[in-house]
Formats: structure tokens, C-alpha cells, sequence
């Protein structure tokens, strides 16, 4: 899958993962995530698990990237916490930023996929975030601009703007 943000409005970063893709999920929390987030993990139903794990981990990814650094952070430190409203809120040390600064999204793409996307701050103009399921390298098909909207050149992609 592939997957692009676009923002003239500061810092932003996209992540996509598919769910089982880490074969120990529970040993890579360990290392990777917070506490509360390694909690959150444990408690889950085993069928659970891949899916929680692909969320935090895409939304990580996504706030690492925009961050400008990656994973050299200390992201162990950086926690998400999935609300029963949809909304993704965040802690992290004071070092690092206010959590009230980022404006944090997650989707789900397919059912096997989630997509995460951080922004330094709530958009006041719309920001194209747009994905195809497919590979457009592997096919030769790169996406193109049409309008405010991302397409792959196959046309099976998806595109929304907040």
C-alpha cells in the first residue's frame, strides 16, 4: 500500500502498516512502547493484538517522521491512547513538545490495513491524505494530481482530506 500526506501548514508524517506483520508483537512493545501502551497490549485478546499493535505502531511511525527523526527517539516515552470516539490522543515529555500541538488521525484503509497521520498542529485548510492499494512502483503507475485529489493510475485508490 501506498501512502502520501500533503500540508503546506508545518510538519506532518503518514505511516501505513498491515495487521500480522510483526510475528512478536508483544517482545517489539516491549522495546518500542509505553507502558501504558505495553498494558493496553498484554489485557487484549490474542485475536486482538495484531490490530492494536499496527495501530500504535503506525501512529509512532507517523509522529516520528513528522518529527524529522524516526525511530532514534525516544518513542518508548511517546504514548497513543485510542478513544471510544475515534479521536487519538497522545502523552509525551516535555522535551519533546505539548501533546495539545499535534493533531493525530487513524484509518483503516482495508480491513487488514491501518493508516496513521500526524500534523503539528489541527489543519485550518484541508490536507490531502490519499492511498492506493496497490504498488504503483511495481506496476510502473505513479499517482498523479488531479484537483485536491491523490489517484493511483489504476484508480483503486482512496482519498480523503480533513
Amino acid at each position: 500500500m501506498v501512502a502520501v500526506v500533503v500540508s503546506d501548514q508545518g510538519r506532518c508524517g503518514i505511516d501505513v502498516e498491515r495487521a500480522g506483520r510483526v510475528s512478536d508483537t508483544i517482545t517489539t512493545a516491549r522495546a518500542f512502547f509505553s507502558p501504558a501502551e505495553q498494558a493496553l497490549l498484554m489485557a487484549a485478546a490474542p485475536a486482538d493484538r495484531d490490530r492494536i499493535f499496527a495501530a500504535h505502531w503506525a501512529l509512532k511511525e507517523a509522529w516520528a517522521k513528522a518529527m524529522g527523526r524516526g525511530l532514534d527517539l525516544p518513542v518508548q516515552r511517546v504514548g497513543f491512547e485510542l478513544r471510544q470516539d475515534g479521536r487519538v490522543t497522545m502523552s509525551l515529555p516535555p522535551a519533546l513538545g505539548t501533546a495539545a500541538d499535534w493533531h493525530l488521525e487513524l484509518h483503516h484503509p482495508t480491513p487488514d490495513h491501518v493508516l496513521a497521520v500526524a500534523l503539528d498542529r489541527a489543519p485550518q485548510q484541508p490536507v490531502a491524505l490519499g492511498w492506493c492499494q496497490t504498488s504503483c512502483r511495481r506496476q510502473r503507475r505513479k499517482p498523479h494530481r488531479n484537483g485536491d485529489i491523490w489517484r493511483s493510475a489504476d484508480r483503486r485508490s482512496t482519498v480523503r482530506t480533513t
